[in-house]
């Protein structure tokens, strides 16, 4: 699985659950849309800080790496603010109890 240049559909957390939905993952050389869910999360850092929550920082944003454990991930998103022509970077590592993938529509 390659999420290198995947495009971010949605990054948002639930209650205790953070879900990160992706489209273009190279699955066995197609193109899937990917879904990553966390479940009780317990430490959420962005940019060296800690934070009470993630979400959409523009309408579109692009994976530039995604490293799984078992119970963390770890994410740089370029996010792209069309409206104001600027894009920016910022980095998450999540921790929690698990990480599922889910691979559809490929």
């Amino acid at each position: 699985m390659s999420f290198h240049e995947a495009t971010v559909i949605d990054f948002c957390q639930k209650d205790e659950v953070i879900q990160l939905e992706l489209q273009d993952v190279l699955v066995n050389k197609a193109k899937c849309d990917v879904v990553l869910e966390l479940s009780a999360v317990t430490n959420i850092t962005i940019d060296g800080k800690a934070s009470d929550t993630v979400s959409m920082e523009t309408s579109d944003g692009e994976i530039l790496s995604l490293e799984l454990g078992k119970d963390t991930f770890s994410v740089i998103i370029e996010w792209h603010d069309f409206n104001n022509g600027r894009a920016f970077t910022k980095s998450y590592v999540i921790a929690g109890g698990r990480v599922v993938i889910s691979v559809s529509r490929c």
